[in-house]
């Protein structure tokens, strides 16, 4: 099994910070840790599934699937050709897709933009 990696946008990074100090003013810093907690956890799935989630329509000739995480939804395709699967979010705007490894941005995954990348030398769970 290919093993894909979740990595995210530098504008998605500020997106999640902002909703996390929004969460942490108006609810307390342990409210913003469980949130953040709770959208990585989910965003899980896609680093061994990315095929799990519905088909929701076509963009630009790549067939767009959907994660819904919460009150946000996760927009990705998969790009059989380049082994990745790639993304963004429609929340309280849209995102910008970036790339980069498992191991990097791991911690703040959730349902802003990212990209998903096959590591065939990753060894499968």
């Amino acid at each position: 099994m290919s093993r894909y990696e979740v990595v995210f946008s530098a504008r998605a990074l500020e997106s999640l910070r902002q909703v996390t100090r929004y969460i942490a003013e108006e609810a307390g810093p342990g409210r913003a840790t469980d949130w953040l907690t709770r959208v990585t956890d989910s965003t899980t799935t896609l680093e061994t599934h990315p095929y799990a989630f519905p088909l929701v329509g076509e963009f630009e000739g790549e067939r767009i699937r959907a994660r819904s995480i919460m009150r946000h939804v996760l927009y990705y395709f998969v790009d059989e050709s380049a082994n990745t699967a790639q993304g963004g979010a429609a929340g309280a705007e849209d995102e910008v897709v970036s790339v980069g490894g498992r191991r990097g941005a791991r911690w703040l995954r959730s349902a802003a933009a990212h990209r998903v990348r096959s590591n065939p030398s990753e060894p499968a769970l």
